[in-house]
């Protein structure tokens, strides 16, 4: 997905360059929304940046992904897009507390698993479910290198 991407920005693909624009904005505006607690607006432009996210690569959903989206959406979410680079990753939904049961029930009957999120102040972060791997895929931890010698 990010390969089809970058070309096309290199070739200036006006769709491309314009979705991009497009998402860039978005992002702006969400920050706006949630410091303002306006979630239904942010429902709206998550759903506008996924649209926008669709135009920057063929491929990008698939049947599956249109159609538990879709389903969601019939069972009381109000927006959601997929997150992670090369169009794998998380379907991300919002909609409010009262539906979520309904969406869960609806989306694990497709065989989705419902994981939970929250908005924090740190910005992203990567959370590792070690039970969910086996040892090959975990790296060791060793103590990280300075980058610099005090004097």
């Amino acid at each position: 997905m990010l390969k089809h991407q970058r070309k096309s920005t290199e070739e200036r693909d006006e769709s491309v360059l314009q979705a991009l624009h497009n998402i860039k904005q978005v992002a702006v505006d969400v920050q706006s929304c949630l410091e303002r607690g306006d979630l239904d607006e942010f429902a709206r432009l998550l759903d506008y940046s996924w649209q926008e996210k669709r135009r920057l690569a063929p491929g990008l959903s698939t049947g599956f992904i249109d159609e538990c989206y879709t389903l969601a959406l019939k069972n009381g979410a109000l927006a959601g897009k997929i997150t992670g680079a090369g169009g794998g990753g998380f379907l991300m939904l919002y909609c409010h507390e009262h539906a979520q049961d309904a969406v869960t029930k609806a989306l694990e009957k497709h065989g989705l698993k419902r994981m939970n999120f929250r908005f924090d102040h740190q910005g992203a972060s990567v959370v590792l479910n070690v039970a969910s791997f086996s040892q090959h895929w975990i790296a060791p931890y060793a103590e990280p290198e300075p980058q610099f010698q005090p004097r």
